[in-house]
């Protein structure tokens, strides 16, 4: 094939590959944060962009034959790529809920600062848990995990191919209610540390109504909080790993 028919096919490759990791690499944990650079991560997108196009070039159409048919066939890949994305950014902001759900429970909820993850205000503790989720998936390679699942996409979702909409919305709304429940699940413990603890307040202030319970209470609830944090951390970045990996292990083909 002539240099000059050439490029144009490598460069229609480029830019199909590019749309659907696209999507991903803004979305990725870590590498889709919004305080990286964005110029590193276009040279992230395009040196994977560059070793992923070879691999899927036996799934790519043909060039459509009009400028139309070309946008919808580059949206239709943003979309998949999105639907990955938003699938690891989900179980990630999953110990972000729990982060919440614990700072209620421990009387933490009005210390707030700026979470990336969020790209908004969030408690400390669910600052923290945000930090540490995104550091483990790092430091376990679940990440090439998601770019696997991605790659393998392309025999799931053909280029071109119409999209499943009714299946990809109902994975998706599937995937954040077992996240909710996973982050109410990791914060049990302390739902029910809350509980008891209020209860015993409760009694104690009906016992001794002149003493100022809440002045007493709040410290405690407190360095309560901090002490079954340290106990059961280990435990809680152990279930949520293996809930991570379970989930991202779904959408890999088998083989």
């Amino acid at each position: 094939m002539p240099l000059l028919e050439y490029l144009p096919v490598q460069a229609y490759a480029l830019a199909l590959v590019m749309a659907r990791l696209g999507a991903l690499v803004f979305l990725l944990p870590g590498i889709g944060e919004s305080f990286v650079s964005t110029r590193f991560r276009m040279l992230f997108l395009l040196a994977m962009s560059l070793v992923v196009a070879p691999t899927v070039m036996t799934y790519l159409p043909t060039i459509p034959p009009s400028l139309p048919e070309m946008f919808l066939l580059v949206f239709l890949e943003f979309v998949i790529g999105t639907f990955f994305g938003l699938v690891g950014r989900t179980l990630l902001l999953t110990l972000a809920s729990a982060g919440m759900i614990i700072s209620f429970a421990t009387g933490l909820a009005n210390a707030q600062a700026f979470n990336p993850a969020l790209q908004g205000q969030g408690t400390s503790i669910s600052l923290f848990f945000s930090t540490l989720a995104t550091m483990i998936v790092l430091a376990t390679d679940l990440h090439h995990m998601l770019i696997l699942a991605l790659i393998d996409s392309y025999s799931l979702f053909p280029p071109g191919a119409p999209l499943p909409i009714g299946d990809i919305s109902f994975a998706f709304a599937r995937l954040v209610a077992d996240s909710f429940e996973m982050a109410v699940q990791l914060s049990a413990p302390f739902i029910l540390f809350s509980l008891m603890f209020f209860v015993t307040l409760g009694v104690v202030s009906r016992l001794m109504p002149q003493l100022q319970i809440f002045f007493i209470g709040l410290p405690i609830q407190m360095i309560l909080g901090f002490v079954i944090i340290i106990a059961i951390l280990g435990t809680m970045m152990e279930v949520f790993t293996s809930y991570y990996e379970d989930g991202i292990a779904s959408y890999l083909v088998p083989g």
